[in-house]
Protein backbone atom coordinates (compact mmCIF):
# COMPACT_ATOMS: atom_id res chain seq x y z
CA UNK A 1 0.00 0.00 0.00
CA UNK A 2 1.31 3.42 -0.95
CA UNK A 3 1.27 6.29 1.54
CA UNK A 4 -0.99 9.34 1.38
CA UNK A 5 1.63 11.51 -0.29
CA UNK A 6 -0.12 14.33 -2.15
CA UNK A 7 1.42 17.53 -3.46
CA UNK A 8 0.45 20.62 -5.45
CA UNK A 9 2.17 20.50 -8.84
CA UNK A 10 2.86 23.83 -10.50
CA UNK A 11 4.23 24.66 -13.94
CA UNK A 12 3.27 27.01 -16.75
CA UNK A 13 2.64 24.00 -19.02
CA UNK A 14 -0.09 22.73 -16.67
CA UNK A 15 -3.22 24.86 -16.50
CA UNK A 16 -5.73 24.22 -13.70
CA UNK A 17 -9.26 24.84 -14.98
CA UNK A 18 -11.45 22.56 -12.90
CA UNK A 19 -14.98 21.69 -13.89
CA UNK A 20 -16.20 21.83 -10.29
CA UNK A 21 -14.31 25.04 -9.41
CA UNK A 22 -16.96 27.29 -10.98
CA UNK A 23 -20.72 27.47 -11.16
CA UNK A 24 -20.71 26.20 -14.76
CA UNK A 25 -21.20 22.53 -14.01
CA UNK A 26 -23.96 20.02 -13.53
CA UNK A 27 -24.40 21.09 -9.89
CA UNK A 28 -24.58 24.83 -10.75
CA UNK A 29 -22.33 25.29 -7.76
CA UNK A 30 -18.64 25.98 -7.13
CA UNK A 31 -17.87 22.79 -5.21
CA UNK A 32 -14.25 23.80 -4.60
CA UNK A 33 -15.45 26.79 -2.61
CA UNK A 34 -18.19 24.76 -0.94
CA UNK A 35 -15.72 22.19 0.37
CA UNK A 36 -12.75 24.51 0.89
CA UNK A 37 -10.54 23.08 -1.86
CA UNK A 38 -7.85 25.31 -3.41
CA UNK A 39 -7.83 25.84 -7.18
CA UNK A 40 -4.55 23.94 -7.57
CA UNK A 41 -3.45 20.69 -9.24
CA UNK A 42 -3.50 18.42 -6.19
CA UNK A 43 -2.27 14.91 -7.02
CA UNK A 44 -0.41 11.97 -5.53
CA UNK A 45 3.37 12.33 -5.81
CA UNK A 46 3.51 9.18 -7.98
CA UNK A 47 1.27 10.81 -10.57
CA UNK A 48 3.28 14.02 -10.30
CA UNK A 49 6.46 12.12 -11.17
CA UNK A 50 4.82 10.97 -14.43
CA UNK A 51 3.51 14.42 -15.38
CA UNK A 52 6.94 15.90 -14.73
CA UNK A 53 8.32 13.81 -17.58
CA UNK A 54 5.69 15.24 -19.90
CA UNK A 55 6.48 18.91 -19.26
CA UNK A 56 9.62 19.23 -21.46
CA UNK A 57 7.83 17.34 -24.24
CA UNK A 58 4.91 19.78 -24.10
CA UNK A 59 7.39 22.63 -24.16
CA UNK A 60 9.10 21.21 -27.26
CA UNK A 61 5.74 20.75 -29.02
CA UNK A 62 4.53 24.20 -27.92
CA UNK A 63 1.53 22.67 -26.20
CA UNK A 64 0.02 22.91 -22.74
CA UNK A 65 -2.12 20.57 -20.67
CA UNK A 66 -5.37 21.97 -19.35
CA UNK A 67 -6.41 19.95 -16.29
CA UNK A 68 -10.17 19.90 -15.75
CA UNK A 69 -10.18 17.49 -12.80
CA UNK A 70 -7.49 16.04 -10.53
CA UNK A 71 -7.88 15.13 -6.85
CA UNK A 72 -11.57 15.07 -6.04
CA UNK A 73 -12.39 14.72 -2.33
CA UNK A 74 -14.63 11.91 -1.17
CA UNK A 75 -16.89 14.62 0.21
CA UNK A 76 -17.52 16.03 -3.30
CA UNK A 77 -17.93 12.54 -4.74
CA UNK A 78 -20.60 11.69 -2.18
CA UNK A 79 -22.32 15.05 -2.60
CA UNK A 80 -22.61 14.43 -6.34
CA UNK A 81 -23.93 10.91 -5.77
CA UNK A 82 -26.56 12.04 -3.28
CA UNK A 83 -27.76 14.90 -5.49
CA UNK A 84 -27.22 13.49 -8.99
CA UNK A 85 -30.87 12.71 -9.66
CA UNK A 86 -31.87 16.21 -8.54
CA UNK A 87 -29.23 17.75 -10.82
CA UNK A 88 -29.84 15.58 -13.88
CA UNK A 89 -33.16 13.77 -13.53
CA UNK A 90 -31.22 10.51 -13.92
CA UNK A 91 -29.93 7.82 -11.59
CA UNK A 92 -26.37 8.44 -10.31
CA UNK A 93 -23.47 7.22 -12.40
CA UNK A 94 -21.93 3.92 -11.37
CA UNK A 95 -18.58 5.63 -10.83
CA UNK A 96 -20.17 7.89 -8.22
CA UNK A 97 -21.86 4.97 -6.47
CA UNK A 98 -18.46 3.37 -5.78
CA UNK A 99 -16.77 6.51 -4.50
CA UNK A 100 -14.38 4.61 -2.23
CA UNK A 101 -12.72 3.07 -5.29
CA UNK A 102 -12.73 6.18 -7.50
CA UNK A 103 -9.15 7.05 -8.57
CA UNK A 104 -9.85 10.79 -8.34
CA UNK A 105 -10.38 10.43 -4.56
CA UNK A 106 -6.91 8.86 -4.33
CA UNK A 107 -5.23 11.68 -6.26
CA UNK A 108 -4.03 9.29 -8.98
CA UNK A 109 -6.25 10.46 -11.85
CA UNK A 110 -6.62 13.56 -13.99
CA UNK A 111 -8.98 14.71 -16.71
CA UNK A 112 -7.10 16.78 -19.26
CA UNK A 113 -7.11 18.30 -22.75
CA UNK A 114 -4.40 19.78 -24.94
CA UNK A 115 -4.14 23.50 -25.64
CA UNK A 116 -1.92 25.78 -27.70
CA UNK A 117 0.61 28.21 -26.22
CA UNK A 118 -2.18 30.68 -25.42
CA UNK A 119 -4.11 28.12 -23.42
CA UNK A 120 -6.78 27.75 -26.10
CA UNK A 121 -8.15 24.22 -26.40
CA UNK A 122 -7.21 22.35 -29.55
CA UNK A 123 -10.15 20.98 -31.57
CA UNK A 124 -11.27 17.96 -29.59
CA UNK A 125 -14.12 15.48 -29.15
CA UNK A 126 -17.01 16.22 -26.86
CA UNK A 127 -16.37 15.36 -23.23
CA UNK A 128 -20.01 15.79 -22.26
CA UNK A 129 -22.73 13.15 -22.28
CA UNK A 130 -25.20 15.98 -22.77
CA UNK A 131 -23.66 17.08 -26.08
CA UNK A 132 -22.32 13.89 -27.63
CA UNK A 133 -22.05 10.66 -25.59
CA UNK A 134 -20.49 8.70 -28.49
CA UNK A 135 -17.50 11.04 -28.69
CA UNK A 136 -16.55 10.35 -25.07
CA UNK A 137 -15.40 6.92 -26.18
CA UNK A 138 -11.63 7.07 -26.89
CA UNK A 139 -12.08 4.78 -29.91
CA UNK A 140 -14.86 6.74 -31.58
CA UNK A 141 -14.07 7.12 -35.29
CA UNK A 142 -14.87 10.57 -36.63
CA UNK A 143 -16.38 11.23 -40.07
CA UNK A 144 -13.84 11.61 -42.87
CA UNK A 145 -14.01 15.41 -42.80
CA UNK A 146 -10.83 17.44 -42.12
CA UNK A 147 -12.32 19.42 -39.22
CA UNK A 148 -13.63 16.23 -37.59
CA UNK A 149 -10.47 14.21 -38.17
CA UNK A 150 -8.53 17.02 -36.47
CA UNK A 151 -10.45 16.25 -33.26
CA UNK A 152 -9.55 12.57 -33.57
CA UNK A 153 -5.89 13.43 -34.17
CA UNK A 154 -5.67 15.65 -31.08
CA UNK A 155 -7.42 13.04 -28.93
CA UNK A 156 -4.98 10.36 -30.06
CA UNK A 157 -2.00 12.65 -29.51
CA UNK A 158 -3.10 13.24 -25.92
CA UNK A 159 -3.39 9.50 -25.35
CA UNK A 160 0.08 8.82 -26.78
CA UNK A 161 1.66 11.58 -24.66
CA UNK A 162 0.05 10.25 -21.50
CA UNK A 163 0.93 6.62 -22.14
CA UNK A 164 4.53 7.59 -22.96
CA UNK A 165 4.67 9.15 -19.49
CA UNK A 166 3.36 6.00 -17.83
CA UNK A 167 -0.21 7.18 -17.23
CA UNK A 168 -2.96 4.83 -18.33
CA UNK A 169 -6.05 5.69 -20.39
CA UNK A 170 -9.41 4.07 -19.72
CA UNK A 171 -11.97 2.66 -22.13
CA UNK A 172 -14.90 5.01 -21.45
CA UNK A 173 -13.53 8.57 -21.40
CA UNK A 174 -10.88 9.85 -23.81
CA UNK A 175 -9.90 12.67 -21.43
CA UNK A 176 -9.42 10.57 -18.27
CA UNK A 177 -6.02 9.13 -17.32
CA UNK A 178 -4.82 7.42 -14.17
CA UNK A 179 -2.05 5.39 -12.58
CA UNK A 180 -2.32 1.59 -12.74
CA UNK A 181 -2.81 -0.57 -9.63
CA UNK A 182 -5.31 1.77 -7.99
CA UNK A 183 -6.02 -0.88 -5.34
CA UNK A 184 -2.64 0.01 -3.80
CA UNK A 185 -3.62 3.63 -3.11
CA UNK A 186 -5.55 4.95 -0.09
CA UNK A 187 -8.37 7.46 -0.13
CA UNK A 188 -7.15 11.04 0.42
CA UNK A 189 -9.33 13.12 2.74
CA UNK A 190 -9.51 16.89 3.04
CA UNK A 191 -7.70 16.58 6.38
CA UNK A 192 -4.76 14.99 4.54
CA UNK A 193 -4.28 18.25 2.64
CA UNK A 194 -3.15 20.19 5.71
CA UNK A 195 0.40 21.50 5.26
CA UNK A 196 0.52 20.14 1.71
CA UNK A 197 3.79 20.79 -0.12
CA UNK A 198 4.03 22.70 -3.40
CA UNK A 199 6.25 21.17 -6.09
CA UNK A 200 7.37 23.57 -8.81
CA UNK A 201 8.89 21.88 -11.85
CA UNK A 202 12.53 22.42 -12.73
CA UNK A 203 14.44 20.92 -15.67
CA UNK A 204 16.71 18.93 -13.39
CA UNK A 205 13.76 16.79 -12.27
CA UNK A 206 13.75 14.97 -15.59
CA UNK A 207 17.18 13.55 -14.82
CA UNK A 208 15.45 11.33 -12.26
CA UNK A 209 12.61 10.07 -14.45
CA UNK A 210 12.26 8.79 -17.99
CA UNK A 211 9.82 9.64 -20.77
CA UNK A 212 9.33 6.73 -23.18
CA UNK A 213 9.09 7.95 -26.77
CA UNK A 214 7.01 4.99 -27.90
CA UNK A 215 6.59 5.94 -31.59
CA UNK A 216 10.35 6.42 -32.04
CA UNK A 217 11.36 3.33 -30.06
CA UNK A 218 8.73 1.26 -31.82
CA UNK A 219 9.81 2.36 -35.30
CA UNK A 220 13.48 1.67 -34.58
CA UNK A 221 13.11 -1.62 -32.68
CA UNK A 222 14.64 -0.12 -29.56
CA UNK A 223 12.67 -2.16 -27.06
CA UNK A 224 15.51 -4.02 -25.36
CA UNK A 225 13.26 -6.21 -23.22
CA UNK A 226 10.09 -5.94 -21.19
CA UNK A 227 11.97 -4.07 -18.45
CA UNK A 228 12.73 -1.32 -20.96
CA UNK A 229 9.15 -0.17 -20.67
CA UNK A 230 7.01 0.66 -17.64
CA UNK A 231 4.01 -1.43 -18.72
CA UNK A 232 4.12 -5.07 -17.65
CA UNK A 233 0.39 -5.79 -17.64
CA UNK A 234 -1.06 -7.41 -20.75
CA UNK A 235 -4.28 -5.41 -20.37
CA UNK A 236 -2.43 -2.31 -21.58
CA UNK A 237 -1.36 -3.79 -24.88
CA UNK A 238 -4.81 -3.15 -26.38
CA UNK A 239 -4.19 0.58 -25.98
CA UNK A 240 -1.06 0.34 -28.12
CA UNK A 241 -2.83 -1.59 -30.84
CA UNK A 242 -5.53 1.09 -30.93
CA UNK A 243 -2.86 3.79 -31.19
CA UNK A 244 -1.40 2.23 -34.32
CA UNK A 245 1.17 -0.18 -32.88
CA UNK A 246 -0.53 -3.50 -33.77
CA UNK A 247 2.33 -5.86 -32.92
CA UNK A 248 3.63 -4.03 -29.86
CA UNK A 249 3.15 -7.08 -27.64
CA UNK A 250 4.83 -9.35 -30.18
CA UNK A 251 7.88 -7.05 -30.41
CA UNK A 252 8.30 -7.11 -26.67
CA UNK A 253 7.90 -10.87 -26.53
CA UNK A 254 10.51 -11.48 -29.23
CA UNK A 255 13.02 -9.11 -27.65
CA UNK A 256 12.70 -10.42 -24.09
Amino acid sequence: MYSKDVIILKNDRLIPNFYYASNKNIANNNLYEKFGLANDIVIHKNLASKLIMLIPVLNLMKLKLLVTDAYRPLEIQRYLFENWEKFTGQKPLESLAHSESAPHTMGIAIDAVLTNEKGEKLPQPSSSVKFNPEQRNPDYIFPDIPSEKEKEKNRNLLRILMVCSGISPINKEWFHFQLPNKELYPIITLDDLENIDVLEYTDIMCDTFHYYDIPVDYANDKFLNKDHFWINDASYFDHFRKMGFPDFCEKLTKSS
